[in-house]
């Protein structure tokens, strides 16, 4: 049986990589909608719909740690898109409401 000390770490563990999948989708859904965009401008996009204490760093781990679904110019500060696969697939997907005009203004 665990203890209740381990049974918080695990909860605790699920949250964050819950987290961690929801903020990837919405990176997802963001760069559909406008490819080459910095670790900042996401970080501000994903703070519009409702991602509160994510930090650049949290961003950045995301992108790199998932490297099949985003792909960046190489550029200083590295521009990020959809990587190839995804792009395809992408470009019949609808963004969410309001995340290009949150982008460009």
């Amino acid at each position: 049986m665990l203890s209740k000390d381990s049974l918080l770490r695990v909860g605790a563990t699920k949250h964050i990589a819950m987290r961690r999948e929801a903020m990837a989708n919405s990176l997802k859904e963001l760069l559909a909608a406008a490819p080459h965009q910095d670790k900042r401008q996401l970080l501000s996009a994903l703070g519009q719909r409702g991602f509160t204490g994510v930090t650049t760093t949290d961003v950045k781990s995301v992108l790199y740690e998932r490297r099949s679904c985003f792909a960046s110019d190489g550029g200083t500060p590295p521009l990020w898109r959809l990587a190839a696969s995804l792009a395809k697939t992408s470009t019949t997907a609808q963004p969410a409401t309001g995340a290009f005009e949150t982008l460009h203004s």
